[in-house]
Order: C-alpha cells, then sequence, then structure tokens
C-alpha cells in the first residue's frame, strides 16, 4: 500500500466525530468494526488509536484533522492532561518545550515534587526548570518542600497557560 495521505473528506466518510464527547463512531463497516460503533483503542499509554485505511493514528490528531481539515506540523496538547479526553476544547497547538511543561510528575521521581532533586555532594534538595530546553537552577534547600516552591513559583511565572498546578507522588 502506498503512503496516501488522510484527508478530512475520507476522514468524514468513514467516522463521525461528536465534540460534546470527543468521541468518533464508525460510518462504515471495517475490518469487523461494525457502524455506530465507537472506535478507538488505549494504547498503553494512555492516547486513544484508530486504525484508518490500514494506518494507527492517534484520535487527537485525527480530531484536528476533522474538525480544521489538516494534520498539524506542531504537537497536539491535552490541556486538561487526560490523554484520552480527546474533546476539540481540550486540544491545543504547541511546541514540543510547551508540550513538556504541561506534563505531570514522573514516576521515577524520588522526592514527590517535580523539578526537585537530591543532591548528594551538598545533601540539599535542588530545585530546577526548563524553559525554551535551557536548564535553570532556582538553588538548593534543606527540604524537598521548599524546593518545590521555588520550582512552582518559576514556572508559575515563565509557563503561561502550560503551568501545571502541583501534585505530588502517592
Amino acid at each position: 500500500m502506498t503512503n496516501i495521505i488522510l484527508t478530512q473528506d475520507e476522514l468524514k466518510i468513514q467516522l463521525n466525530y461528536d465534540e460534546n464527547t470527543g468521541l468518533f463512531k464508525r460510518l462504515k463497516s471495517k475490518q469487523g468494526a461494525r457502524i455506530g460503533v465507537v472506535s478507538g483503542t488505549s494504547n498503553g499509554s494512555g492516547y486513544l488509536e484508530i486504525r484508518v485505511n490500514c494506518k494507527k493514528y492517534k484520535v487527537h490528531r485525527l480530531v484536528w484533522l476533522y474538525v480544521y481539515g489538516d494534520f498539524p506540523n506542531s504537537e497536539i496538547d491535552h490541556a486538561d492532561g487526560d490523554r484520552s479526553n480527546n474533546r476539540i476544547q481540550n486540544l491545543r497547538l504547541c511546541s514540543r518545550s510547551e508540550n513538556m511543561r504541561n506534563i505531570g510528575i514522573q514516576k521515577r521521581n524520588k522526592s514527590g515534587f517535580k523539578g526537585v532533586s537530591w543532591y548528594k555532594p551538598k545533601k540539599m534538595w535542588q530545585a530546577q526548570a526548563c524553559i525554551n530546553n535551557k536548564k535553570k537552577s532556582l538553588g538548593l534547600f534543606k527540604t524537598a518542600e521548599a524546593a518545590s516552591d521555588a520550582y512552582q513559583a518559576y514556572v508559575k511565572k515563565h509557563h503561561g497557560n502550560f503551568y501545571k498546578a502541583p501534585n505530588v507522588l502517592s
């Protein structure tokens, strides 16, 4: 099969998008999928994917094509952080850097706070933020909480709409 670029017209022949739910339903029966059935399966990372014309697409990218008529060259961010919430009002164009600002705390984080790590040589907590692909040291602190406060104040000021309020690992 050749690399045929999916168009908005072709997508609308095969799927119907509901802006209120963010879900697609099949308009044509294909590969065992029945008409009217909600389409999309989780890819294991929280994103939903749909196969169209024998190719897998992330649902948020299909939503963008369906609503605006083309695939964007940039990334698409889920404003609320929920990768399965594909309502058009939850989707926004962004750079890679902006998209990374909006991620939550990572599982491998040992401090329990985003932007905070243990600095072994000084036996203190270090706060760091990344702005425009440049790491910025925000200082060393006696407690992880104090380092987190410094990190939150900095990113709240510099991340704008992509600022994500703190969450703590449980």
